[in-house]
């Protein structure tokens, strides 16, 4: 009677211990969603900006706004365009100043610019 009773609290505690792992992985992948949503939304911010700061000044640089935006430039051309082939685009805008494309690579969110 013993060991059915041993065997019966763990069998539970194992499918308890289960569900709480399945919990905390599912709780990861809403909060990757929720980032790389909220960072969209972002990034097309930024693009309304550019744009507007394009036609307003000449002498805007893009590269100099975008790093006091605290974006980082992918230095390697080599992850530089293995980024863009095999990254999902989620966005892409067209404009006179460029093409400004949104870019998901292993769940990171890359920003395409153009010229």
């Amino acid at each position: 009677m013993k060991v059915t009773i041993n065997l019966k609290i763990t069998v539970l505690f194992a499918t308890a211990f289960l569900f709480v792992c399945a919990l905390f992985v599912l709780l990861g992948k809403v909060q990757i969603d929720s980032y790389l949503t909220n960072e969209q939304g972002r990034q097309k911010e930024i693009v309304e900006k550019i744009i507007y700061n394009l036609e307003r000044k000449e002498d805007f640089s893009i590269h100099e706004y975008l790093l006091s935006k605290s974006f980082k430039l992918v230095e390697n051309d080599r992850s530089a365009k293995h980024i863009i082939a095999k990254g999902e685009k989620v966005f892409r805008i067209n404009s006179l100043y460029g093409s400004f494309s949104s870019i998901i690579y292993h769940n990171q969110i890359f920003f395409y610019v153009e010229s």
